[in-house]
C-alpha cells in the first residue's frame, strides 16, 4: 500500500498541471511574443543579445515569460470559455442514441440523482449538458484513468479555444497599431491570424466531441455496459487502439 501513495498523490498532482501547461500557458506566451514582436521588443538585435547573455540571465526571462503567459492565458480564458460553450453546444446536439440512453439511465443512480431528472421524459440540451457535467466529476473520483485523461482532454479544448483568441487579439493589436502609425495593415497578418483561427475552432469543435465520447465511454463503464467498437466514437478510436484504456 506504501508504494502505491506516490503513484495516487501524483495522478491527483498531473490533472492540474496539465491543465495550466496545456491551455494557458502556450497561448499566452504565443500572444505576448506576437505583441512584443508587433511593437519591436523582439527585434534583430534584442534576440542577438538574449542569445548572447549568459544562462542565468536567459533562464530569468524564461521563467518571467512563462509567468507573463500563464497571466495573459488565464485573461484568455475568460473568452475562450464562451468558445468552449459553444463547442459543447454543437457536440451535445449530436448526441448519438445510446449516448442519451445512458445518460438518462445514470440519472436514476443515486450518485446522478442531484439534478433531479429522473423520470423525466422530455431532456433538453440543458439537461444533457449538466448530466455531462456531473458525469465528469463523479467518474474522476471513481477511476484514475478518468482523473487523468478528463482534465487533460479538457485542457485540450481549452487550448484551441485560447489559441484561437490569441491570434484574433493579435490582429486587431496589430490592426490598432498600424491606424495609429497611420498605415495599412499587413495582408499577411490578416490571412495568417484568420487561418490559425479558424483551424483552431475546427479542431476545438472535433476535440469537444472527442471528449464527449469520452465521458460517454467512462459512463458505459460504469455501467456496466458491453462496450462496441461503435460505442467508442471518433475521439475514442486511437487511443484505444493503442490500448490507452
Amino acid at each position: 500500500m506504501a508504494a502505491d501513495e506516490p503513484t495516487k498523490a501524483w495522478s491527483s498532482i498531473v490533472p492540474e498541471f496539465y491543465y495550466d501547461l496545456i491551455s494557458r500557458i502556450p497561448p499566452g506566451v504565443l500572444l505576448t511574443l506576437l505583441v512584443a514582436y508587433e511593437f519591436g521588443v523582439l527585434s534583430e538585435d534584442n534576440i542577438d543579445r538574449i542569445f548572447r547573455a549568459n544562462a542565468g540571465l536567459v533562464t530569468a526571462l524564461s521563467v518571467f515569460l512563462l509567468g507573463i503567459g500563464y497571466s495573459v492565458g488565464l485573461c484568455l480564458s475568460v473568452p475562450g470559455s464562451k468558445f468552449r460553450g459553444s463547442f459543447f453546444s454543437r457536440a451535445i446536439k449530436h448526441l448519438r442514441p445510446f449516448q442519451k440512453e445512458w445518460l438518462e439511465k445514470a440519472s436514476r443512480i443515486p450518485p446522478f440523482k442531484l439534478l433531479n431528472l429522473d423520470g423525466k421524459t422530455d431532456w433538453t440540451q440543458t439537461d444533457y449538458r449538466n448530466m455531462l457535467w456531473l458525469v465528469h466529476y463523479h467518474l474522476k473520483l471513481q477511476s484514475v484513468d478518468a482523473k487523468v485523461m478528463l482534465p487533460k482532454m479538457t485542457a485540450e479544448v481549452m487550448l484551441f479555444c485560447n489559441t484561437a483568441i490569441s491570434v484574433l487579439v493579435w490582429l486587431a493589436v496589430h490592426s490598432m497599431h498600424s491606424v495609429c502609425l497611420r498605415t495599412w495593415p499587413r495582408p499577411s497578418v490578416f490571412i495568417t491570424s484568420t487561418a490559425v483561427a479558424i483551424i483552431m475552432v475546427i479542431t476545438g469543435r472535433r476535440a469537444a466531441q472527442g471528449l464527449i465520447d469520452r465521458r460517454c465511454y467512462y459512463l458505459g463503464v460504469f455501467l456496466g455496459k458491453s462496450l462496441k467498437p461503435e460505442h467508442l466514437g471518433d475521439g475514442l478510436e486511437t487511443s484505444v487502439d493503442r490500448g490507452e484504456r
